[in-house]
């Protein structure tokens, strides 16, 4: 059975630093998502895009759904994500996220089924990545624990649960200049991932 069949992109955020809203990103004229969601089902049965914003999306043919506890941050992504897909595992990424790598997938799955925890992410030294990661349903209990709180504490949630962190050097094997992990907050950063795309 395969484990991790799923896969969210999370769509929310304030774009503050960008100026004007992440999800309408384009790389060659085409919405940067779209690119992500074309290349996220190549490798997963299901996709969603959890966002306030459905709008955005009429034309992608993908499912879109709301956080249930809106305002909460991504930790409210992935509980929508899991409560919608009602997938074992969830695999996770952003909408201002441009890279991944079926490598990646193929490891955390491989991380699954040996080990079974309840939500796998990557270490960098003391930090971890909470994108390109996998969440487990039976998360879920914790997650909504914290979510009804005040403040969301990702760091609480994954010391309360069986996490497993991949070592950072596993992971440059895939990604040796940390690329999977780019993100696009300001306008200079899309600029320069529209640069290194240039052939």
């Amino acid at each position: 059975m395969n484990t991790l069949n799923a896969a969210a992109v999370l769509a929310g955020g304030k774009s503050t630093r960008m100026g004007f809203d992440k999800q309408e990103l384009l790389v060659d004229g085409e919405q940067l998502t779209a690119r992500l969601i074309r290349a996220l089902r190549q490798d997963f049965e299901t996709v969603v895009v959890v966002t306030a914003r459905p709008e955005l999306y009429q034309d992608l043919e993908v499912e879109t759904i709301s956080d249930i506890y809106p305002g909460k941050g991504p930790l409210a992504g992935i509980h929508a994500a899991l409560r919608f897909t009602e997938a074992e595992h969830v695999y996770v990424t952003a909408c201002d996220m441009p890279n991944y790598d079926p490598r990646m997938s193929a490891l955390l799955r491989s991380i699954i089924v040996e080990h079974k925890p309840d939500a796998c992410v990557t270490r960098q030294g003391e930090w971890f990545e909470f994108f390109h990661a996998a969440y487990g349903r039976s998360a879920l209990p914790l997650l909504e624990t914290i979510l009804e709180g005040d403040i969301p504490s990702v760091g609480t949630f994954l010391r309360g649960i069986s996490t497993y962190y991949l070592p950072e050097q596993d992971v440059r094997m895939i990604s040796p200049d940390w690329g999977l992990f780019r993100n696009l907050n300001t306008p200079h950063d899309h600029q320069e991932y529209l640069s290194s795309i240039v052939k």
